[in-house]
């Protein structure tokens, strides 16, 4: 199994990511054994929420609004493989990036911010390492909403079938 995700943890300490839609994709360059995984966010709060265990807790101490999302966005590859570009790069607030390994997994954390109805896109992406390469299995955090996953068929010839 190839497996990459991008996944997402609240970091605002709230509810919020109840009102957060994903859609997820990944298309593929064979020859430079690379595929880029894309995620669209939408954040669609309302103004009439005003509870505070949903709104933001944290974001003051950024000089974020309450209803913007604080999403420690995390990028996996999988075992062997690099990921050579990711956007943000830096992240919304440079400060609270990391990257790290979970078991053989390479992966990077980026903090993204996602204001009260903005759509937003985070992606990256990972060069393979050479050899065979089994099923592609891309992963992401799941929502209160159901997520799209598309994988587009430039994959296909360059992954032994796929799953999602």
């Amino acid at each position: 199994m190839t497996q990459l995700g991008i996944y997402l943890n609240d970091f605002s300490v709230s509810k919020l990511e109840y009102h957060l839609s994903t859609e997820v994709f990944a298309s593929c360059n064979a020859a430079d054994r690379t595929v880029n995984v894309s995620m669209n966010m939408r954040n669609g709060i309302t103004d009439d929420i005003t509870n505070a265990y949903t709104l933001g807790f944290r974001n003051s101490s950024y000089g974020l609004p309450p209803r913007t999302m604080m999403l420690d966005t995390l990028f996996f590859a999988p075992p062997g493989a690099a990921i050579t570009a990711m956007d943000p790069g830096q992240g919304d607030i440079a400060s609270l990036s990391r990257s790290g390994n979970e078991n053989g997994n390479t992966g990077e954390s980026r903090m993204v911010t996602l204001g009260q109805n903005e759509t937003r896109t985070v992606s990256y992406t990972v060069q393979l390492p050479s050899g065979p390469l089994g099923p592609l299995d891309l992963r992401h955090t799941p929502t209160a909403s159901d997520t799209p996953v598309t994988i587009d068929p430039s994959c296909d010839p360059f992954v032994a079938g796929f799953s999602s």
